[in-house]
């Protein structure tokens, strides 16, 4: 069977106007990617944020921040387990985005653990503190499933 450079241009129109369409696609991605990069470059007046589990930014608005600050005397030793539990969050998730060491990060999360339930027993009697240890303990429960069920690998 011979083929014509006849029948050829027919084929040779459709992967065109593929490639076309293609092309077009990524140049309407990349200017609106272009576009939002210099929105954003243009009023960078805040540093960017550390890489977090999900619920962490939720758990901790400026509402619960400035209430765990104004807290009382009885209360500081739960702001500063508080404080530096998430401490260790920030510090588990910055092991994660690294790609650190698996063995360190299971490690980590052992430790959050078992802060959170320390937080949790010392925010029993505080109205304030009790819910944010409760999100605190269900994004423990939820990251050791994620990491049990191999998400990080």
């Amino acid at each position: 069977m011979k083929i014509h450079p006849d029948s050829i241009e027919g084929v040779r129109q459709v992967e065109q106007t593929k490639l076309d369409k293609a092309a077009r696609a990524a140049e309407g991605f990349a200017g609106l990617l272009d576009q939002e990069v210099s929105k954003t470059s243009g009023s960078q007046a805040k540093p960017a944020a550390p890489i977090l589990p999900p619920l962490v930014g939720r758990v901790f608005g400026t509402e619960e921040v400035a209430a765990t600050a104004k807290a009382g005397e009885g209360q500081g030793d739960a702001a500063a387990s508080l404080d530096g539990l998430m401490d260790r969050w920030e510090n588990y998730a910055a092991g994660l985005g690294s790609g650190g060491n698996l063995k360190q990060a299971e490690a980590a999360l052992q430790d959050i653990e078992a802060e959170t339930g320390r937080v949790k027993e010392m925010a029993q009697d505080d109205p304030g503190l009790k819910p944010i240890a409760d999100e605190l303990e269900i994004l423990a429960a939820t990251e050791r499933v994620k990491f049990n069920r191999g998400d990080y690998l």
